[in-house]
């Protein structure tokens, strides 16, 4: 497969997730995300660095907890700037699952396969080519693949969890994002929303 089509794929499936099926969301990115992240494990295997278990979970649980922190004052200035519509929006995407069990697990996938394909294969790809930055570049393409849905609020919010997500990659291998990603939506999502 070339590096081209591999990563122009995830803005073919963000404007079908987002745009199209965005009142089946759930399902949608589910196998959107589960088809970038399937790909990266049988195109690109070799490319994913895990790193230490214990270390990487350890990172991600503090990663999570401070995105969550982050978002929180996020909340609070969307609301002073009469922006709450825009992340009233992504809420009721996503929260359309009547069953939190059902979004919870569709929530472990989705953090799954989106750090695999955005972290583990794209990063991986970029370093590989030998940019300076990875990390950033990756976050400006995992940014700009939000772009489609037209939603200043979630833009800004993927630009910060790329941010996060990569740097925490470089620091801590896959392990550290994965745990960071799952446990950031679980927070934001399931347990402790924001709306």
């Amino acid at each position: 497969m070339s590096a081209l089509l591999y990563f122009l794929l995830p803005y073919f499936l963000w404007l079908l997730t987002f745009i199209l099926l965005k009142n089946i969301f759930l399902i949608a990115m589910s196998t959107s995300t589960g088809i970038l992240g399937i790909l990266t494990l049988v195109s690109f295997r070799d490319l994913l660095i895990f790193g230490d278990y214990k270390k990487g979970i350890l990172y991600g649980v503090a990663a999570a907890l401070a995105l969550y922190i982050v978002f929180l004052g996020g909340g609070l200035i969307t609301n002073l700037l009469n922006l709450s519509i825009y992340v009233d929006e992504v809420y009721l995407m996503v929260t359309g699952v009547s069953n939190n069990i059902a979004l919870s697990i569709g929530l472990i996938w989705i953090g799954f396969m989106e750090e695999i394909y955005w972290r583990g294969g794209v990063q991986s790809i970029v370093k590989k080519m030998g940019y300076k930055y990875p990390w950033i570049l990756s976050s400006i393409l995992y940014t700009l693949v939000h772009v489609v849905t037209l939603n200043p609020v979630l833009i800004l919010a993927a630009l910060i969890v790329g941010l996060v997500m990569a740097k925490l990659v470089e620091i801590g291998g896959l392990y550290s994002s994965i745990a960071a990603h799952i446990i950031w939506l679980q927070l934001i999502m399931v347990f402790f929303p924001l709306r």
